[in-house]
């Protein structure tokens, strides 16, 4: 027969048999809600992202016909809900650079403003720098804009257009 102490012991093994079972099956348990987790988080972390895209401001410019040394400019917005900070715009013609500065613009405004001729400071900080390499002809321009969006991202464009006459 079995004594006391053998009971005891065999009691024992059982329980921490069972007890170690249960623990495998709780860290399987825990490591699939973890990778729940992780899911979640990521999916929620792209969503994020898009929403983000969705909102930034995208603007258009449209420049009018030379006044002289002003230069008419019309800037667009094309898409997104959030504003758009610090809009610069850059004009190079033939006749040198033109600059313009809007503080902000408020979602789907179109906001006009005046390029006017660029101080040498303004043109050592102009953030195109295709602009030096190619000075256009009488019937192209080249024209820039930057802006930032409420988070601190930064956007620009920059293309070459046929002026209007």
């Amino acid at each position: 027969m079995w004594s006391n102490s053998d009971k005891i012991a065999s009691i024992a093994q059982v329980a921490i048999a069972v007890g170690t079972l249960a623990a495998l099956l709780g860290l399987r348990t825990t490591r699939r809600e973890v990778g729940i987790l992780e899911r979640q988080l990521d999916l929620q972390s792209r969503e994020f992202k898009m929403a983000r895209k969705v909102a930034f401001p995208h603007l258009g410019v449209e420049t009018g016909a030379s006044g002289g040394l002003y230069v008419p400019v019309t800037v667009k917005w094309l898409h997104g809900t959030d504003p758009a900070y610090e809009v610069e715009i850059w004009i190079r013609r033939n006749e040198g650079y033109r600059h313009a500065w809007i503080e902000d613009i408020a979602p789907r405004d179109d906001v006009r403003s005046i390029a006017i001729p660029a101080t040498k400071d303004e043109m050592a900080n102009c953030p195109f720098p295709g602009f030096e390499k190619e000075v256009p002809d009488v019937k192209w321009e080249w024209v820039g804009m930057c802006w930032f969006g409420p988070d601190g991202t930064s956007a620009s464009l920059s293309e070459k257009f046929l002026r209007d006459p």
